[in-house]
């Protein structure tokens, strides 16, 4: 009877949750080194053939990059025929603030699963806190920073925004863009928002809820924003508007907002000078400086200051788990701005996974530098 009370008291506590995305527990309680065995690793649905593949930590499965709009896809998977169709999510695991990929599939959503019982079918997970917290994928886990580098840890984001629920409570919906990513906590206030799983948030929304998708401009924006708005809508984006930017809506947003401009134009609204000054706390590794656009690395400060002519593609937001981030397609003049927006536009793919991304002649700098 005690083996049976005990086993019954254990199963309980492995029930207990913890919020998510990396930044709820304390930071001692994260740095134990965890290291898993090898075991053969399953496949998602859409790879077209039973691949399977012995995973350790030295050996990490690497797939291939997703379609253009990692986010319009997916939804119902229609391989069985066309009289029949699952729905799916898009589940993406990298390394290093994105640059490397781990894991890239699209798993069948069984109701009611969440998000952890769907992730330990397809991944080798090593969990800690009863089951609760994601210590390590595939053999990578996290480190108290012995090896060098400082501690590391996993990190999820649900549609670009980081969770403040755990896997164990999210349950994910059709279309949904999953990505955890393995990196350091030298940046210590988080990344509240990213924009490599675009056109996520602004087709699928987060957590249940799609708030319309406005667009804004001052003065000489509206042309770029309006075919920004055009290819939104292309990419399955039900509400799109564009409107001229006020300090009031931009602090008090009912959806995700994308702001268009030069930064000599922005600046000059209160709200958007006053989160460049907080450009260490923000997670949207730029700031605009007098001498040019600094490029932050991974700790938060200006590795490198670019003084031509650049264009950014950033977003932040109120916080964890906050559905109505605010993105930043902004140039340090107008040849700038129709860089980024370029790429957003006709280029998108060359920003997945990406936290952040400047545009220097042409080119996508992932941020943060590394």
């Amino acid at each position: 009877m005690r083996k049976w009370f005990t086993a019954i008291c254990l199963g309980l506590w492995m029930l207990t949750s913890v919020l998510g995305c990396g930044g709820t527990l304390p930071a001692p309680d994260r740095q134990a080194t965890a290291v898993s065995q090898s075991r053969v690793q399953k496949t998602g649905i859409n790879d077209g053939a039973a691949k399977k593949a012995a995973l350790s930590s030295q050996q990490p499965l690497s797939d291939s990059r997703a379609p253009n709009n990692p986010g319009a896809v997916g939804e119902k998977d229609k391989s069985a025929g066309l009289s029949q169709s699952v729905d799916t999510f898009h589940l993406v695991v990298t390394r290093d603030f994105g640059a490397e990929t781990l894991f890239n599939q699209r798993p069948e959503i069984s109701g009611g699963d969440s998000l952890m019982e769907i992730m330990d079918a397809e991944l080798n997970l090593d969990t800690r806190f009863g089951g609760s917290f994601v210590s390590s994928i595939n053999g990578l886990g996290n480190t108290s920073g012995a090896q060098g580098g400082g501690p590391k840890d996993w990190f999820f984001y649900i549609n670009g925004i980081c969770s403040a629920k755990g896997a164990n409570d999210y349950q994910v919906r059709s279309g949904d863009v999953v990505w955890w990513d393995y990196h350091g906590w030298s940046y210590g206030p988080g990344i509240p928002a990213v924009i490599g799983s675009y056109p996520e948030p602004f087709r699928h929304g987060f957590n249940g809820r799609r708030g319309a998708t406005t667009i804004m401009y001052i003065d000489n924006g509206q042309a770029g924003a309006e075919k920004l708005a055009m290819a939104l809508r292309n990419s399955g984006v039900s509400s799109v508007e564009v409107k001229k930017a006020s300090e009031e809506a931009l602090k008090s947003r009912s959806g995700p907002v994308i702001m268009v401009g030069t930064w000599p134009e922005l600046k000059t609204i209160n709200y958007l000078n006053t989160l460049n000054d907080s450009y260490c706390k923000t997670g949207m590794f730029v700031h605009f400086q007098p001498a040019g656009l600094g490029l932050l690395d991974v700790q938060g400060k200006a590795a490198r200051v670019w003084e031509g002519s650049a264009g950014v593609i950033t977003a932040t937001a109120g916080g964890l788990g906050d559905g109505n981030p605010l993105w930043l397609v902004a140039g340090t003049d107008q040849g700038g701005l129709e860089q980024a927006l370029s790429i957003l536009i006709n280029n998108p793919q060359k920003i997945q996974f990406c936290n952040a991304a400047a545009v220097l002649s042409g080119e996508v700098i992932p941020l943060p530098l590394r």
